[in-house]
């Protein structure tokens, strides 16, 4: 079995990341948590404070979550107004973080061009400016965006609309949802507002990293829309530059692996792709394993992070049909890994990052050699299963293979 654990909501992830972003600034158990001022402490005989215990862990989370809901609801209260409104709906369309349009929440309300929304913030919850300001602090980094798609390609900038705010991924829990008059809206478990939403959640954006624009364009499907950035030789909707059929950007394309050739990611479908609505689409990893070999020593070869923009957000019914993956190169068939290389797909949602060791096997010349692989995995992620590729086994568009939950059509080339 995987070593990645479905949701390990431990004490060590949440005392790292709960309790010291909010603890401090909510709560006020800095104290109890963190422990001692260390400048007044002995050097010899520094303080070791206590781990939180469970309560503590809850309720530093109850209270982060609160802090959130009045951010949430002061923000959907500004946005009643339409100059605000299509404001942000700018600012979304020339943001360059991902695909989706992602904002750096605080640093935004702290620009210029954010000014007038954390004014408007303040009035609706009865606060100054650096009253907001102080509350995005002590709630853990938010990012800003519209993670639906389909919104992404209707919303104009018009007073249809709710925002969303939630820490965590609860599948029994729905999402904390408030239309532009501050009203909380319900909505069941698992399922998505129709209403194009704005949602408030925790940064998973490396927001050093902005798209390159030369390489991609925005696809809006009707003009004044926040769209969505797809790479510029490839539209997946439309198929346009995505290569495939029998040649793939000028190459010979096989259904047969052999040493020598490279394997090709053709096609690719989900199932249960483990994000809600309000996290946008998936982070889907392709981890390949391999021997180097016959040592009984084993490496990562190659990680793949499917482009987020292939997927129909998090709408699990429209990812569960093939979709175009590019033709992307996953890996060298090297005579070193013998007649089989492991796949492991993750969704990867953050987290704490931990190493493991994983125990697999490979032939050489029909011989079976057990070899391990160390590596490194985050408590959050969501494991979507593994499997052994064979070199031997047959490929292409009439041998689908998966992991359970994620679907791949292989070629080589």
């Amino acid at each position: 079995m995987h070593p990645i654990k479905p949701h390990i909501h431990s004490l060590r992830r949440l005392g790292a990341r709960v309790i010291f972003s909010t603890a401090l600034g909510l709560v006020g158990l800095a104290a109890g948590l963190i422990g001692c001022d260390q400048s007044s402490a002995p050097t010899s005989d520094p303080v070791v404070s206590a781990p939180p215990t469970a309560k503590q862990v809850q309720d530093a989370l109850v209270a982060e979550q609160s802090a959130l809901n009045e951010l949430t609801r002061g923000l959907a209260m500004a946005l009643a107004n339409p100059d605000l409104r299509e404001q942000v709906k700018e600012d979304l369309i020339e943001t360059p973080f991902t695909h989706e349009h992602k904002l750096e929440f605080g640093k935004y309300l702290s620009r210029h061009a954010g000014h007038d929304l954390a004014d408007a913030i303040a009035a609706a919850l009865g606060k100054r400016r650096n009253e907001v300001l102080a509350l995005v602090k002590a709630i853990r980094p938010l990012e800003f965006y519209m993670p639906v798609s389909a919104h992404r390609d209707i919303w104009t900038g018009d007073s249809d609309l709710l925002v969303a705010g939630m820490l965590d991924e609860k599948p029994d829990v729905a999402a904390t949802l408030y239309n532009l008059k501050g009203d909380r809206v319900p909505l069941a478990p698992g399922v998505t507002p129709d209403t194009p939403s704005l949602a408030l959640v925790p940064v998973e954006t490396d927001f050093a990293k902005p798209l390159d624009k030369s390489k991609a364009h925005n696809r809006q499907k009707q003009a004044g829309t926040v769209g969505t950035y797809v790479v510029t030789q490839c539209d997946p909707e439309t198929g346009d530059g995505c290569g495939g059929g029998g040649g793939g950007y000028g190459y010979t394309m096989y259904n047969t692996r052999a040493v020598g050739r490279t394997e090709v990611l053709s096609q690719m479908r989900l199932t249960n792709d483990n994000e809600p609505w309000y996290k946008g689409a998936p982070e889907i990893h392709l981890r390949y394993m391999a021997a180097t070999s016959t040592t009984g020593v084993g490496r990562v070869i190659t990680e793949y992070i499917v482009p987020e923009y292939l997927w129909a957000g998090s709408d699990d019914d429209a990812n569960a049909h093939w979709r175009g993956m590019e033709n992307a190169s996953m890996f060298y068939w090297d005579s070193s890994y013998g007649e089989i290389v492991h796949l492991v797909v993750f969704e990867d949602d953050g987290g704490t990052t931990f190493s493991t060791e994983l125990n697999l096997g490979t032939k050489f010349a029909g011989q079976t050699v057990a070899y391990k692989v160390t590596y490194t995995y985050k408590d959050d992620d969501d494991p979507m299963g593994e499997i052994d590729l064979n070199i031997n086994s047959p490929i292409g568009d009439n041998y689908p293979f998966g992991t359970g939950s994620a679907f791949f059509i292989d070629k080589t080339r």
